[in-house]
């Protein structure tokens, strides 16, 4: 679905200002009318959050007074209608968070009621638990996750690897220039001892690289064991 509003939005931006029927965009787009104004309606409110530029006129049509660019990438232009792009943002909101989470607030920018809210947060413990972390509730301050730190960073690392093969760099801030910096950094180290990897490989170092630079700078070491110290 998020295919088809990209395929919209695009076609609004190459007609900008010129009004389109929902019927004319159904044809390009190859679905039924009434689908295209149900699209046309999570477009106006995703498009529209910070300023009117999504216009609907009876009997013209729909367009844009602005282009929109980026909209790919734009935090404004996310889609929670599916439960787990629900809980993979949540993941990556709890995983991320220096303090308490107030449900409330989750609630609201999801755009979902409270009872599909738990309904994600028992799916979210679920995946927590192959980490061994846990998603702990306190009255009147909110959510966070428990855990150890490695297990955390390896959770984190799961999550970052999909957004690193799929180039969203822009989710929960992840900077591309910090990436693009790892990268090459691995690149040179390669190059001069002449060492190779599988594209797979080096996606999985370059994301625990990202991981560990993330959390030792918002200061989250990991403390081994006196055992393994020892050692």
């Amino acid at each position: 679905m998020e295919d088809r509003l990209y395929r919209i939005i695009e076609y609004l931006n190459e007609n900008i200002k010129n009004p389109i029927t929902a019927k004319k965009l159904s044809e390009i787009i190859n679905v039924s009318e009434k689908t295209v104004r149900n699209d046309l309606k999570k477009i106006r409110k995703m498009v529209n959050s910070k300023s009117k530029v999504f216009i609907s006129q009876k009997g013209r049509g729909y367009f844009l007074l602005e282009k929109q660019s980026n909209f790919k990438e734009s935090n404004t232009f996310r889609n929670f209608n599916f439960s787990s792009d629900r809980i993979k943002y949540c993941l990556r909101i709890f995983l991320l968070a220096e303090d308490y989470v107030r449900s409330d607030d989750l609630v609201n920018e999801l755009g979902i009621s409270k009872s599909q809210f738990t309904q994600d947060c028992i799916a979210v413990r679920e995946f927590l638990k192959k980490f061994e972390l846990k998603l702990i509730s306190k009255p009147h301050y909110g959510m966070k996750i428990e855990g150890k730190e490695f297990n955390r960073r390896k959770c984190i690392t799961t999550l970052f690897l999909e957004d690193i093969k799929n180039h969203n760099f822009n989710t929960n801030n992840i900077s591309k220039e910090i990436i693009l910096k790892i990268e090459n950094i691995l690149n040179k180290i390669f190059l001069e001892y002449q060492f190779s990897v599988s594209d797979m490989v080096f996606e999985n170092i370059v994301t625990h690289l990202l991981v560990s630079y993330l959390r030792i700078k918002k200061f989250h070491p990991i403390h081994m064991d006196e055992k393994i110290s020892k050692e």
